[in-house]
C-alpha cells in the first residue's frame, strides 16, 4: 500500500496543466527517437547535446 495517504484533488486547469505537459514530453520524446543524433539539425536537443560555451 501507499505510505502517503494524503487525497489531492485536482481541478480542470490542473488536469489540462498534466495534459499539457505529458503530451509535450511525447512530442519531445518521439523527436529525441526520431533524430538521435545531436548533430541532426531536426534534433530537438536536451542537456546533454548542449556544447560548451568555452569552446
Amino acid at each position: 500500500m501507499f505510505a502517503n495517504t494524503d487525497i489531492v484533488e485536482l481541478d480542470e486547469d490542473d488536469i489540462a496543466e498534466l495534459r499539457a505537459e505529458s503530451i509535450h514530453q511525447r512530442r519531445h520524446q518521439r523527436a529525441l527517437m526520431a533524430h538521435p543524433h545531436c548533430m541532426d539539425p531536426d534534433h530537438p536537443g536536451f542537456e546533454n547535446c548542449q556544447e560548451d560555451e568555452d569552446e
